[in-house]
């Protein structure tokens, strides 16, 4: 029935049930030993760090499209030779946050046991699969009462699974994937959405210090136990007071339960003289702005005269030439700064005139580079000497 549990053998990572041959008990069994496949991905939820539970679906009656074999493996059909909607087999995907509301359980429904209330940190989809394997003894339809009674019940249990899906998508491949471990290509989805960190937890939201009662009855004389009354504390968003932590957080966690990484930059070591990072730098060498226009953001005074060559090497020579090969200045460089600036002027401290000119720069050991520069001078300025 609809929003219940598949009742195919669970499979392992290979897709291969019980009664196949080289069956993965360890993976197909993990959970349960039926309805419970594997999902080639995984979701993080960014606001607490942890990594969230994945349910995954696929339209069971479409065969065509890789339906039945409880398999992620959408194809790339939209629409059949009918001109029906097939979506590549409908294989929806479902990220579950871990949220609360405060109710941990359903206690006492009838055939069902205790039921998880809220979906837990990652655990393989073991909550969710309780929350949805309750579904199964409660009639899809109850005609007698059709706003109370199973039918209620059933929808408040659907409603806990609902509020904790962040996201929903039905992703359509655009080859057919019949090995969904050999998917041609890796696929990111990145969602932001602006939240204060949280203690493990991502929460509904609601005013400091407040809960309310949902009390859930069952419709009287149809052998169903009665639901007693829940209450439902919501802590809001922004409390980072330990009392607002609900009770499934560490108790006695390292930075006070909010998201922690660690890392190392051991490995992450400088290396100097590298002749062949050198040789690759001399591409970023160049002039700017370029071209120039009369003026730029170096010049600070009315009558300066001001670009820069930039990324060069420790030691170089730098040489200006006219278009027809004349050598009108010559920079040399032995520093560590990364540029020099050249003023426009040429060997004899006359201004440049206006025009195309070629930059040859030999950096010793390395290699050389050339660029092309354009300028667009402007005349003499002068208010006072």
């Amino acid at each position: 029935y609809k929003w219940q549990l598949r009742r195919a053998l669970s499979v392992d990572k290979s897709g291969k049930n019980s009664t196949m041959s080289g069956f993965n008990s360890s993976e197909g069994a993990l959970t349960a030993d039926s309805s419970m496949g594997w999902f080639p991905g995984y979701a993080i939820n960014i606001e607490t760090g942890e990594q969230l539970n994945i349910i995954f679906s696929e339209n069971s009656a479409d065969t065509i499209n890789n339906g039945t074999d409880m398999l992620w493996n959408p194809t790339s059909h939209i629409v059949d030779a009918n001109n029906n909607a097939v979506y590549g087999g409908m294989h929806y995907v479902y990220i579950l946050g871990h949220n609360s509301d405060g109710a941990f359980s359903f206690p006492n429904i009838a055939g069902a046991g205790t039921l998880p209330a809220d979906v837990g940190r990652y655990d393989f989809g073991k909550t969710t699969y309780q929350m949805l394997k309750g579904l199964t003894v409660l009639p899809y339809r109850y005609t007698a009462y059709p706003n109370t009674g199973t039918k209620k019940n059933k929808w408040a249990v659907l409603g806990e699974i609902f509020k904790d899906i962040m996201w929903c998508t039905m992703p359509i491949s655009s080859a057919n994937i019949k090995d969904p471990h050999n998917i041609p290509g890796d696929v990111k989805v990145k969602i932001r959405v602006p939240k204060p960190f949280r203690y493990a937890l991502s929460t509904v939201t609601s005013p400091a210090n407040t809960s309310f009662s949902v009390a859930t009855t069952m419709a009287a004389g149809n052998n169903v136990s009665l639901v007693s009354t829940g209450v439902y504390s919501l802590t809001p968003l922004n409390s980072n007071l330990p009392t607002s932590a609900p009770s499934d957080v560490i108790s006695s966690p390292q930075n006070g339960n909010f998201p922690m990484y660690t890392f190392s930059t051991n490995d992450l070591v400088a290396n100097t003289y590298q002749a062949g990072t050198a040789q690759a730098a001399l591409a970023l060498i160049n002039i700017v702005p370029n071209p120039y226009y009369a003026h730029d953001s170096y010049e600070q005074k009315r009558i300066d005269l001001l670009v820069k060559i930039i990324n060069l090497p420790v030691k170089c020579t730098i040489s200006i030439y006219t278009l027809s090969g004349t050598l009108i200045r010559t920079l040399n460089k032995d520093n560590n700064d990364t540029y020099m600036t050249w003023d426009l002027h040429n060997a004899a401290n006359i201004q440049i005139a206006s025009g195309l000119y070629v930059l040859h720069i030999d950096a010793p050991g390395i290699g050389e580079r050339i660029i092309k520069w354009y300028g667009i001078m402007r005349p003499y300025d002068l208010q006072s000497y």
